[in-house]
C-alpha cells in the first residue's frame, strides 16, 4: 500500500524524503500521499485477488499512518471486514474464535476513527495466537 501512495510523490517530496526510512516520515506527508492516492489505492484492492483481505490492509494502513479516511472508504473496509462472510472460511473453532475477536474489534477502530491520531493494530496471525497469551484489545 505505501509503495503505491509513494508513487504519487511529487518530485520536491521525493528528493526530500527518498533517503529517510519509511516509519519516519510525518503523519503530514503520508496523509497527503494516502489523499492523493484513493483511487490508485481502491484500483488495487478491488482488482486485488481477495478483495475482502486487501479492504481490510488498505484499512489497517490507513489507522496506522493516522490519514485521512472518507466516509465511503471507510463503508467500503467495513463491508469488507464483516464477520458473518469470514466465518465459513475457517475450518478449526479456535481460530474461529481469534478471528471474530480480531475482526470486530478492527471493525470497531474503524468506526471510531478520528483522522489524523493513528491506531495501532495488532499484527498478530492466527499461528502466533496458541503459543502467546492474550491481552485484552482496549481502544
Amino acid at each position: 500500500m505505501f509503495d503505491i501512495a509513494y508513487a504519487s510523490a511529487t518530485d520536491k517530496e521525493f528528493k526530500e524524503y527518498h533517503n529517510q526510512i519509511a516509519d519516519t516520515y510525518s503523519k503530514e506527508f503520508i496523509n497527503q500521499l494516502v489523499n492523493r492516492s484513493y483511487d490508485k489505492l481502491l484500483k488495487f484492492v478491488f482488482n486485488h485477488k481477495y478483495p475482502r483481505l486487501a479492504f481490510q490492509i488498505l484499512g489497517v494502513f490507513i489507522l496506522s499512518h493516522g490519514a485521512g479516511m472518507p466516509d465511503d472508504i471507510r463503508l467500503l473496509i467495513l463491508a469488507h471486514s464483516d464477520w458473518e462472510s469470514e466465518r465459513v472460511q475457517l475450518k478449526n473453532d479456535q481460530d474461529k474464535v481469534e478471528r471474530e475477536k480480531w475482526l470486530l474489534d478492527f471493525r470497531e477502530r474503524v468506526e471510531n476513527y478520528i483522522e489524523g491520531i493513528p491506531v495501532n493494530i495488532p499484527h498478530e496471525t492466527l499461528q502466533d495466537t496458541g503459543e502467546v497469551e492474550r491481552q485484552p484489545i482496549n481502544l
